[in-house]
C-alpha cells in the first residue's frame, strides 16, 4: 500500500528473446475523443498477447504495430478501438469479404443477426443486436482501422493531450493502461450482459449477490494506471497503481467467474432488422509462457 491505493509490481521472463517491434508512438488522435474512462496503447500487440488467431480471422495479414483501446462515458456501448494498417481501405475491402463468407454462407456458427458491408463508408456492421452494433472501419486518421460496439457521428470534444502526453516519446514504453474504474465497470457490466444475450444466456436479477456486490464497491473505485516496459530482450516489467489492487476488467470478471450468468433457452437464428443509423451525439460540455517473479 502506498498513499491511497495498491502499487503493485512484477517481472516477466521469456525463455528467448521478445523481438517485440517497437516503434514511436503515433496515436490516433482524430479517433479519440473525451470524456474518456478509459485508454490503452500497446506496441506490437499481436506479438506479445498471442493473437495470430485473431488476424487471421479477421484477413489481416501484417500484424499491426500499435493498437489502442479507449472507452467513452457518454454511452454504456461506447468501447473502441484502433490498429494500425498499412492499406486500411484495401484491408477493409479483404476483411469484409472474408468475415462475410465465414459468417453469413453459414459455414461458422450462425451469428445473432448478419454482417453488411457498407461500400461507401468502409464499414462492415454487424446488424441485428439488440442495442450495440459492432463495426470495423477505415478510421480518420490516416493509416489506422478503427472499431466500436456502436457507430457514433458528430463533433466531439478531444481527448487531453496530457493523457497522449504519458506515452509520447517514451522508447521502451510496451503497454499504458488509464482508467477511470468506477466508471470502467459500469461500462463493462452493461456490456457483459449483452455478451451473456448474444451467446443465448440470461441475466441476473438485480438483487444477485455478484451485482450487489459491483454495485457496492464502484463509489470507493479512483483510478487506475498500469505500464508495461520493456527492460531486456527476454524481460519486461509491469507496475500498477490501482485502489484495491485489481482494475475493472479483473473485477467484473472475478464477478461473473463467481456468479455466472444463467442458460437462456436455444433460439435458431434470426432475420436480421434493417441497419440502424449511427447516432449523433451533441457535444461533449505468439511467445512462450511467461515466468511471472515478483520483486525482492
Amino acid at each position: 500500500m502506498r498513499g491511497d491505493g495498491v502499487r503493485s509490481a512484477a517481472t516477466l521472463r521469456f525463455a528467448t528473446n521478445l523481438n517485440l517491434r517497437l516503434s514511436p508512438w503515433s496515436i490516433p488522435t482524430n479517433s479519440i475523443h473525451d470524456p474518456l474512462v478509459a485508454f490503452s496503447a500497446a506496441q506490437d500487440p499481436a506479438a506479445w498477447l498471442d493473437g495470430a488467431d485473431l488476424l487471421k480471422r479477421f484477413a489481416i495479414s501484417k500484424s499491426p504495430a500499435q493498437g489502442y483501446l479507449w472507452s467513452v462515458s457518454l454511452s454504456p456501448f461506447m468501447f473502441n478501438g484502433a490498429v494500425t494498417s498499412a492499406d486500411p481501405i484495401a484491408q477493409m475491402e479483404v476483411t469484409a469479404h472474408a468475415l462475410a463468407d465465414r459468417y453469413n454462407s453459414g459455414t461458422e456458427k450462425p451469428l445473432f443477426g448478419q454482417l453488411e458491408y457498407d461500400t461507401n463508408l468502409h464499414r462492415m456492421s454487424w446488424i441485428g443486436l439488440p442495442i450495440a452494433m459492432p463495426h470495423l472501419m477505415v478510421a480518420p486518421d490516416p493509416g489506422y482501422l478503427t472499431f466500436g460496439l456502436f457507430p457514433v457521428t458528430g463533433k466531439l470534444k478531444p481527448a487531453p493531450a496530457e493523457l497522449f502526453e504519458q506515452i509520447i516519446g517514451r522508447t521502451n514504453l510496451v503497454y499504458y493502461d488509464w482508467e477511470i474504474t468506477q466508471g470502467r465497470m459500469q461500462q463493462l457490466r452493461t456490456v457483459t450482459q449483452l455478451q451473456s444475450i448474444i451467446a443465448r444466456g440470461g441475466l441476473h436479477t438485480t438483487n444477485a449477490v455478484s451485482e450487489r456486490w459491483l454495485e457496492a464497491i464502484e463509489p470507493r473505485l479512483g483510478n487506475a494506471v498500469a505500464e508495461l516496459t520493456l527492460s531486456r530482450t527476454n524481460e519486461m516489467s509491469l507496475v500498477r497503481r490501482s485502489p484495491i489492487g485489481l482494475d475493472a476488467m479483473e473485477l467484473v470478471g472475478l464477478a461473473r467467474w463467481a456468479e455466472p450468468f444463467p442458460s437462456g433457452p436455444k433460439h435458431t437464428r434470426r432475420a436480421a432488422p434493417p441497419s440502424p443509423p449511427a447516432t449523433t451525439l451533441p457535444p461533449a460540455p505468439g511467445l512462450p509462457p511467461a515466468e511471472v517473479k515478483s520483486p525482492q
